[in-house]
């Protein structure tokens, strides 16, 4: 049963068994997505909108909120996973080694829990992804053009946007090292790739849709963002894109929810 329940202007956030989750609230709005850079997946750059507004989980989805949810530690994690060695453990790491499958089950059980309050949680979209990401800003990432380490976490020893080598840890962080971006997310950039929602296709945004796209019918692999603590500087731009089967478990691939309010069921009139 979730406990202090709080819904303000800028932010939601509850407990669940004495675990906080904290949500900031995206605004609906417009923005540009994809790159003019020579990856053909996000070409053309295009205008997209999102109609509705929704609550972005502030961090990666953490060890301990995964534990009581869905009660399985890391242990239980890499001895389902093909790697033997953790990369980060403790109450404040991303989990990792999570399935696509496993992501959405996540959800639907935090969308149990939530709906007396009229909620429901789901993976985000990447452009519900790449609108909060961005937060406003159209350089290659949030907080400016370049990255080497010392910025997000991915392997600063191929560094974007100058020559100076930087920072590889070899290792993930936890979620609260870095600061956050304008909207108040933390590791949008780097630590943990991200699961969303979509179907990947590499050219399906050519005949995207303007109005809240949410991906191909279907596909052989899922959407997933943000780059990782293994990643090249470039694979961790706002606008990068790459893909992994559902089944899939990575020891740099994590996920994020977004909550949002219920569709309401409107009855049919004679």
């Amino acid at each position: 049963m979730i406990d202090n329940f709080r819904n303000e202007s800028y932010a939601l956030s509850f407990d669940f068994q004495h675990v906080s989750f904290k949500f900031k609230k995206i605004t609906c709005g417009e923005f540009v997505m994809g790159a003019s850079d020579f990856r053909k997946d996000t070409l053309p750059q295009h205008k997209v909108k999102l109609l509705s507004d929704y609550w972005m989980l502030e961090t990666l989805v953490t060890q301990k909120q995964w534990s009581v949810l869905r009660g399985k530690q890391m242990e239980d994690m890499l001895s389902e996973s093909n790697f033997d060695v953790f990369n980060g453990v403790g109450d404040d790491y991303p989990i990792y080694l999570i399935t696509w499958y496993e992501a959405v089950e996540f959800c639907n059980r935090l969308s149990e829990l939530l709906s007396p309050y009229n909620l429901e949680a789901s993976l985000p979209t990447e452009a519900e992804w790449e609108y909060a990401c961005r937060a406003g800003s159209y350089l290659p990432f949030s907080f400016g053009d370049s990255l080497d380490g010392r910025q997000a976490n991915c392997n600063g020893e191929f560094p974007y946007g100058q020559y100076e080598l930087g920072i590889w840890r070899k290792t993930a962080t936890p979620v609260y090292t870095f600061p956050p971006n304008q909207n108040g997310l933390y590791d949008m950039h780097g630590n943990m790739w991200e699961w969303c929602l979509d179907w990947y296709s590499e050219t399906y945004y050519t005949d995207s849709p303007l109005c809240d796209p949410c991906g191909p019918l279907k596909g052989c692999k899922k959407v997933i963002r943000g780059g990782g603590w293994r990643s090249r500087a470039e694979c961790c731009r706002s606008a990068f894109r790459d893909s992994d089967p559902p089944n899939y478990r990575g020891r740099s691939l994590s996920f994020r929810i977004i909550i949002k309010q219920k569709p309401k069921n409107h009855e049919l009139s004679e």
